[in-house]
C-alpha cells in the first residue's frame, strides 16, 4: 500500500493521523470545575452568626406535576463556621453538558431567629448569598 503512494502522501498521513488522535484525546479530557454554594448568615446587627443551622434544598416546581411525596434530590444541612459561613459542595449533582443548575431554597435558624430565601446555583462556579436572621 505504501509503495503506491507518493512521499508527500506518506508524510501527510504520518503527520495528520497522530495530530488527529492527539486532539481527540485532549478534547475528551475536559476538567469539570466544582459547583459550590456558600451561604453567609448574619445576625440582625450584621455580625457573623456562628453555629447557625442552614438547610439548602430544592423543591418541585408544582405539586400537580410532581409527586408531592418524592424525595428531594438536593437536601443538605450544615452549620455555619467561625466566619458565619455554610459551605455546600454540589458537584455531584452537576452533569457535564448541563446548562443551568438550580434555584435552591435556604432556611437558616439560630436560637429563635430565622431567615429564609433563595440562592441561584450556576454550574462550575462558587455561588454566594448572604442572609440576615430576624
Amino acid at each position: 500500500m505504501l509503495k503506491n503512494m507518493r512521499p508527500n502522501q506518506i508524510r501527510f498521513r504520518l503527520f495528520i493521523v497522530p495530530i488527529c488522535l492527539l486532539l481527540f484525546v485532549v478534547s475528551s479530557c475536559v476538567k469539570i470545575k466544582p459547583t459550590i454554594a456558600v451561604v453567609y448568615i448574619r445576625n440582625s446587627n450584621g455580625s457573623m452568626c456562628v453555629g447557625a443551622d442552614v438547610r439548602l434544598y430544592g423543591q418541585p416546581v408544582s405539586v400537580t406535576t410532581s409527586n408531592a411525596n418524592q424525595e428531594l434530590r438536593i437536601d443538605m444541612l450544615k452549620q455555619t463556621d467561625s466566619e458565619g459561613r455554610a459551605y455546600f459542595d454540589l458537584s455531584k449533582f452537576y452533569q457535564a453538558g448541563q446548562t443551568g443548575m438550580a434555584i435552591l431554597n435556604v432556611d437558616a435558624q439560630n436560637g429563635g431567629a430565622v431567615s429564609t430565601g433563595y440562592i441561584q446555583i450556576i454550574e462550575q462556579e462558587s455561588n454566594e448569598e448572604t442572609f440576615f436572621l430576624q
